[in-house]
């Protein structure tokens, strides 16, 4: 499932004044309707209370407060189980008859570019074989995200040396992120894709891997490499 986050924010962090908006933009509203219409919409009880339930959207109320209600919403005594609670919508939803189809009717237009290609065979090579995973080492994500784009019904182990798109890999459908350094060489880059697929238990012996990565190993925007790897 996309995530979506949206947030309105001043130039100086503030994003409200007590209990009032600092602006508001018809625009700004418009598009916040758009976004949001027929997705789960998570609020804390004070902002709930301010704006109310809106129309073709479900709601996630976080309040500390658990004898407090309302009705038609789902109730959280944490951001915890919010999210717990939104993973069991995605699951839910993931698993119904029409969630395929519907999905392959709606992807926006491939590119045409190798790089995409590559990842897109990668996923459909790992249907075939059944593949355990698909491993993606990604400088920038972008090769995760390609991937993630068909939308396979296998994990995706995204292996990045940065930190800071390791945290953004966590909220990409479907994959797996391991913070790891830029391998140097065709054998370690099959050795460290079997060793991390064991380690996070993604694999075990005689199960495939498909390995897509760039080369030269460590520059973004060069994926044009796929394997597939049978763990001894």
């Amino acid at each position: 499932m996309k995530v979506v986050a949206i947030a309105a924010v001043a130039d100086n962090g503030v994003i409200g004044s007590g209990q009032e908006m600092l602006w508001h933009i018809s625009e700004d509203f418009r598009r916040f309707k758009t976004v949001t219409m027929g997705h789960t919409l998570v609020f804390g009880r004070r902002t709930f209370e301010q704006i109310g339930k809106l129309s073709g959207r479900r709601h996630i109320i976080c309040t500390r407060d658990r004898q407090w209600s309302a009705e038609g919403v789902d109730v959280a005594t944490s951001p915890r189980e919010a999210v717990e609670m939104m993973d069991r919508i995605i699951r839910s939803t993931e698993q119904h008859k029409m969630y395929r189809s519907i999905v392959e009717a709606t992807q926006p237009g491939e590119e045409q570019t190798p790089p995409h290609a590559v990842a897109t065979a990668a996923a459909d090579l790992a249907s075939v074989v059944h593949a355990a995973a698909i491993v993606a080492y990604t400088s920038s994500g972008t090769t995760a995200a390609r991937v993630a784009r068909k939308r396979p019904s296998l994990p995706i182990l995204a292996i990045t040396p940065s930190r800071e798109v390791s945290r953004r890999l966590c909220l990409l459908w479907g994959a797996h992120s391991v913070l790891s350094d830029d391998v140097g060489s065709y054998e370690e880059m099959v050795e460290r894709a079997t060793a991390l697929a064991r380690a996070e238990q993604f694999a075990s012996s005689r199960d495939l891997l498909v390995v897509v990565a760039g080369i030269p190993f460590g520059q973004a925007g060069s994926t044009n490499n796929l394997r597939v790897v049978s763990l001894p």
